[in-house]
């Protein structure tokens, strides 16, 4: 692991804040003998006491040596209680690519039914958008379901051969092919010997910086089948950014 990041904070006052490997930590700094690291539940806040005398480098090679243990603490902190399921009703919120979206079901039984996505207006008075889903009178939430869901797919249909293009050279490897699957514990999964990866039609709702994560981190699984240290220093020359980005997806799945 890459222990080169610097402190955000000074850390010679009582609080400050502390960067490792893509994990913030409050740090508190009192008058005790030992360091203690923490794992506040159920916000995922990592917490460290420490004495005074120990030094930045002390406070980083101790977190790194309880890295397994803090990963373990932090994957507990996103088990929550499953959200309620979407009924695709008019009025209801829909994320799409990290944005929010109200949707507008609309009854059109002379045209296919489909999605018009209506982005954000410029006017200030709308801090949403709006998608529009087309469907025939007295559709089931299935069918609506269903509409939406063709649409989330061809979407990231449309962006992953973008950053395929992006990041075979750099990776290295090429896949022979990609599918979009709907998946219930896995934002992505690859098959070495074939070379294949599939992507979480999840991913859909979020950011695409997200989407490119996962898509880093299965080709880099085409070299290094583990999560060891090899697979996290590939991880790191690709994408140095990629904790925080794992980080991040996960929190905003919770």
């Amino acid at each position: 692991m890459s222990s080169g990041r610097k402190a955000t904070a000074d850390l010679s006052g009582r609080i400050g804040r502390l960067i490792v490997d893509g994990i913030e930590i409050t740090v508190t700094r009192k008058r005790i003998k030992n360091v203690y690291l923490s794992v506040h539940l159920p916000t995922g806040e990592v917490r460290l006491s420490a004495p005074f005398r120990m030094s930045e480098a002390e406070l980083r090679r101790f977190v790194q040596s309880k890295s397994d243990w803090l990963e373990r603490k932090l994957r507990e902190s996103m088990r929550r209680p499953p959200r309620t399921e979407p009924r695709f009703v008019d009025g209801e919120g829909h994320p799409f690519l990290g944005r929010s979206y109200v949707l507008r079901v609309i009854e059109d039984s002379g045209r296919r039914s489909r999605v018009v996505l209506i982005p954000e207006s410029s006017d200030e008075s709308s801090t949403v958008g709006e998608i529009h889903l087309y469907v025939r009178a007295q559709s089931t939430e299935a069918e609506r379901g269903k509409i939406l869901e063709d649409f989330y797919r061809a979407e990231l249909q449309r962006l992953i051969p973008r950053y395929l293009e992006k990041w075979e050279p750099i990776v290295g490897v090429k896949v022979t092919e990609w599918r979009v699957r709907k998946m219930k514990t896995r934002w992505g999964s690859c098959n070495i010997a074939q070379r294949r990866i599939w992507i979480s039609l999840a991913l859909a709702k979020y950011d695409p910086k997200y989407l490119e994560y996962v898509i880093v981190h299965e080709l880099a699984h085409l070299h290094e089948r583990l999560h060891n240290d090899r697979f996290k220093r590939r991880m790191d020359a690709y994408l140095p950014d990629w904790r925080i980005r794992r980080r991040e997806l996960n929190r905003a799945a919770r």
